[in-house]
């Protein structure tokens, strides 16, 4: 592990299921369970944000490592949850994928994955986003 990858995160693809009387139900599977990642985050500047008092989310990236031995398929809308260090600010909380971009050097080398995310935020003990 490099130092830089401080954070371990689940990531989770949602799918729905039909209730009891025929409505949807979201639910989801972990894709990747414990893997090394790296978050910073950053306020979306004045000119970005247009009329005063207008509200923005928070913007998170996400870096994680792939290989050829590890490829990671992280798509758009799954969802990324902090898991470990346990006294982290954000730990627990869950973050919705914006988009994804790959950076590869050369094909037999490391990249990394960029992942553009927001948090979300549930209510009244939503357990899933």
């Amino acid at each position: 592990m490099n130092y830089l990858f401080n954070i371990r995160a689940n990531i989770w693809r949602k799918s729905y299921t039909d209730d009891g009387i025929g409505g949807a139900v979201e639910t989801g599977t972990i894709v990747y369970n414990n893997e090394w990642t790296r978050m910073d985050s950053y306020m979306p500047r004045q000119i970005e944000i247009g009329k005063e008092g207008k509200e923005t989310d928070r913007n998170f990236t996400f870096f994680f490592r792939y290989n050829r031995q590890q490829n990671l398929d992280i798509r758009e809308n799954d969802v990324i949850e902090i898991i470990f260090p346990e006294h982290h600010i954000y730990y627990g909380q869950t973050f919705r994928v914006r988009g994804v971009s790959y950076e590869a050097f050369h094909p037999n080398s490391n990249g990394l994955l960029e992942i553009s995310s927001h948090r979300i935020k549930n209510s009244r003990g939503a357990n899933f986003g």
